[in-house]
């Protein structure tokens, strides 16, 4: 099979949903992608730390970039998004994620 079947049958997959745009994949591994963007690294906050009032809630809210966003960012761009344990985004996506 080459590329080109593959796009094909893709093609026809979303002609049969009716999506204009190909669907989202995710994708598990330890390599970051060579092209593609992340959120800013960011310590984690834990219950520990909250809990000793240790979080850093201004550090934490300044870098804050919405998982969501970047899945947007993503699609329109057509390049991968990537998150790890440091790079969550906001506190949603560091719980969901």
């Amino acid at each position: 099979m080459t590329i080109q079947d593959d796009l094909a049958e893709i093609q026809a997959f979303c002609d049969i949903l009716g999506l204009t745009e190909e669907p989202l994949g995710l994708h598990y591994t330890a390599l970051a992608p060579q092209e593609g963007f992340s959120p800013q690294a960011a310590i984690l906050p834990s219950a520990e730390m909250e809990a000793a009032g240790s979080v850093d809630w201004e550090a934490t809210f300044a870098n804050f970039s919405c998982v969501i966003g970047m899945l947007w960012r993503a699609r329109k761009l057509g390049k991968p998004a990537y998150f790890d344990q440091s790079r969550f985004g906001c506190l949603g996506g560091a719980f969901y994620l």
